[in-house]
């Protein structure tokens, strides 16, 4: 979903990666005993606009989310606005989204 990794660097394009650990997601730690994964964010380098997210184990749980950032073209500032339900494993993506830096 979005521009992959490979194909913004084939393009020239700037852009700005946070990857995270599924780990920093309680409920993930707790329904996935010895689980491991990542997600991994790119945004574009000045407007923040394209996105790759990176599947990981239960990211069936958040991947229409992350769909709908992508089609609505919500920017990084966009998404701190969201809150995220706590314990959810979709803290995961907000984690990588507001670690793009």
């Amino acid at each position: 979903m979005g521009s992959t990794e490979e194909e913004l660097k084939a393009k020239g394009i700037e852009y700005k990666k946070s990857v995270v650990p599924m780990a920093v997601a309680g409920r993930f730690l707790v329904e996935n005993e010895g689980g491991t994964g990542m997600v991994k964010v790119l945004t574009g380098a000045r407007l923040a606009r394209y996105w790759e997210f990176m599947p990981s184990q239960r990211s069936s749980e958040f991947i229409i989310a992350a769909a709908i950032m992508v089609e609505t073209e919500m920017c990084v500032s966009d998404v701190s606005e969201i809150v995220f339900p706590h314990p959810t494993v979709s803290e995961a993506l907000r984690e990588a989204i507001l670690g793009v830096h």
